[in-house]
């Protein structure tokens, strides 16, 4: 009996190593797996964020070109080239997310016409602080430079954003306003010296934010504004952008 009931203790025992083992196993699973998915929820909010702050900032220069400028349309008098072998793969990512996809070697549809792109050129060369220049190429997309950093902080090392600013056509007008329909693959309609005080202008601002690491993560959001009009509309506010549509497509 004493024998018997030394056995049954063993296995007894056994069983319940056994037992703890096997939970111990299936609670660093656990914690492994809830690592996995905040490391991946992080990543995916941050991507967000960092579009959406490409969005913002692309608005400040919109805004600061509207200002300075002197009251004519911005017009998509800026090119780039989709059959370049040498496009930063990420821009030609981001892209082909906000529609750009017909065929590279179609001449028809290679050539993307904007305003302004993001990059790191500074707007003036102050070498001379009682003379500043301004850089003829900051607005300009460059293939190094033009993706942006989102944040100098240690927590979001890696992430960046890319964004375009062009002048872009509408289905119908708002009553009271006249409207040229512009497309992005072909130059610009606008006349040079046209002026917000006949037509309002639509603009939209396309922006990507990438990851870290090896960027596997891209979010691409859009936002579409309007300025100018005709003076004395109850819409036409000088200079001021109004926003009709922000989307993430």
């Amino acid at each position: 009996m004493i024998k018997k009931e030394k056995g049954i203790a063993l296995m007894l025992t056994m069983l319940i190593l056994f037992a703890l083992a096997t939970l111990s196993v299936a609670l660093l699973n656990i914690s492994q797996t809830s690592s996995i998915n905040t490391a991946r929820s992080h990543k995916s909010i941050v991507t967000f964020q960092a579009a959406e702050f490409g969005i913002e900032d692309g608005k400040l220069d919109l805004v600061e070109e509207l200002i300075q400028g002197d009251g004519e349309i911005l017009d998509n008098d800026i090119s780039l080239n989709r059959a370049d072998p040498e496009l930063n793969p990420l821009t030609k990512n981001c892209l082909a997310l906000h529609g750009y996809t017909e065929p590279d070697d179609n001449p028809d549809f290679s050539t993307i016409y904007y305003n302004y792109a993001s990059n790191n050129i500074d707007k003036f060369d102050v070498s001379d602080p009682d003379n500043p220049v301004e850089n003829p190429s900051y607005r300009d997309y460059d293939n190094v430079t033009s993706i942006r950093e989102f944040s100098n902080d240690d927590f979001f090392t890696g992430y960046s954003y890319l964004f375009f600013i062009q002048r872009v056509p509408i289905d119908t007008t708002l009553e009271g306003y006249n409207s040229v329909t512009q497309g992005t693959y072909s130059p610009d309609l606008s006349v040079s010296g046209e002026t917000f005080d006949t037509q309002r202008a639509y603009y939209r601002i396309i922006s990507c934010g990438f990851s870290s690491g090896n960027h596997e993560y891209v979010v691409p959001l859009q936002a579409y504004y309007s300025t100018g009009g005709l003076p004395g509309e109850k819409f036409n506010i000088q200079k001021n952008l109004i926003l009709t549509g922000f989307y993430r497509p």
